[in-house]
């Protein structure tokens, strides 16, 4: 009978405790801990942060007890990953029905090399320890260069970043005067 109850509780409460990227706030305390509030990492976003087994995690949430829609992993004191810790962290973050790809970059700069340079650039990036990935439903993950770093973020991070950029531009160019 306790076994039963003891595996009831086990199975009840695990659930809760797999707070990851598109879970709410709730349930990443519950994984994490009690968070600080920090710096928006993703603009009108509240970002908490978050001390987990020498990890430091940052994560924005859509709106209060929203989803996660950004997290990034930094840790302490030595802020190398290992290669066992980023498969860690995502596998932690593969939700059912999808799987994780090796990307290649693409910022702007990427885009407008030719194909031997971009493989060089890319070869030079992977070698530094610099990485993506792309999960099946469009969430990406990056490895700093030099390991230093993983983010993990959903489309609609990438989306507000992109906004917010657009728009802090448009107004830059509306102030500027007229000569």
């Amino acid at each position: 009978m306790r076994t039963t109850i003891i595996l009831l509780i086990v199975f009840v409460l695990c659930p809760l405790a797999r707070a990851r990227i598109g879970e709410t706030e709730s349930d990443c305390n519950t994984r994490y801990g009690t968070p600080k509030k920090v710096a928006e990492i993703v603009p009108e976003c509240p970002t908490n942060e978050y001390d987990y087994h020498g990890f430091k995690i940052r994560i924005a949430f859509a709106g209060f007890n929203g989803p996660a829609i950004k997290m990034i992993f930094t840790k302490q004191p030595s802020p190398f990953f290992k290669d066992d810790e980023i498969v860690a962290i995502l596998s932690a973050n593969t939700k059912d029905g999808t799987q994780w790809k090796k990307a290649l970059p693409e910022n702007e700069a990427a885009k407008q090399m030719d194909p031997i340079t971009r493989i060089g650039a890319v070869f030079l990036t992977d070698t530094m320890g610099g990485r993506s990935w792309v999960r099946s439903d469009g969430v990406t993950a990056e490895l700093q260069i030099q390991k230093m770093g993983l983010t993990i973020q959903s489309p609609e991070s990438v989306a507000r970043e992109k906004r917010a950029k657009d728009e802090a531009e448009a107004k830059r160019k509306a102030a500027i005067p007229a000569f």
